[in-house]
């Protein structure tokens, strides 16, 4: 039974710790930590699997590992599409821009006629919307990346180019 538990901790330890992470970027070094200890407890399982012939205790690092990495590939895919996806929106932004004479004072005016559905940005298992503000006096407008719940770039309509926030 404790072989099985290792194993399941083995899979479901990174996707756990980095949406904990996504919470709290300032925690980082403390996530590595953790990782760092589950990775030499998976080692001394893995010693003992051996020893024991113990199939759950084999398997516990190497599916450590795959989740791991599984977890950062699913994160980079996620923010590849909102990427796109938010490029999308700026670029119906600017449509709507072109046939009203005016950026929209809410993002959600550009459904039905742009957009079926405004777009969300996802996280793991998170989502959240894009932040959208438009400053009426200077005619421009902004709209926000996140990693988590973290603001990580944003896009003012006058630069026409992502800038990273710190």
């Amino acid at each position: 039974m404790k072989h099985k538990i290792i194993l399941a901790l083995s899979i479901l330890t990174p996707p756990i710790l980095m949406q904990i992470w996504q919470a709290n970027f300032d925690i980082l070094n403390k996530i590595l930590f953790v990782y760092a200890i589950f990775f030499v407890a998976f080692i001394i399982s893995l010693i003992i699997g051996i020893r024991q012939r113990n199939i759950f205790s084999l398997l516990a690092l190497p599916f450590f590992i795959i989740s791991f990495f599984l977890c950062y590939l699913i994160i980079n895919i996620q923010s590849n599409r909102s990427l796109k996806s938010a490029e999308q929106i700026i670029s119906f932004l600017e449509k709507y821009k072109d046939k009203n004479g005016a950026y929209p004072t809410k993002i959600v005016s550009l459904t039905p006629d742009y957009l079926k559905k405004i777009p969300r940005q996802w996280f793991m298992l998170t989502s959240r919307d894009y932040r959208y503000s438009y400053d009426s006096r200077n005619k421009v407008f902004s709209i926000e990346r996140c990693w988590g719940v973290n603001v990580t770039h944003i896009w003012i309509s006058g630069s026409n180019e992502w800038q990273f926030v710190d």
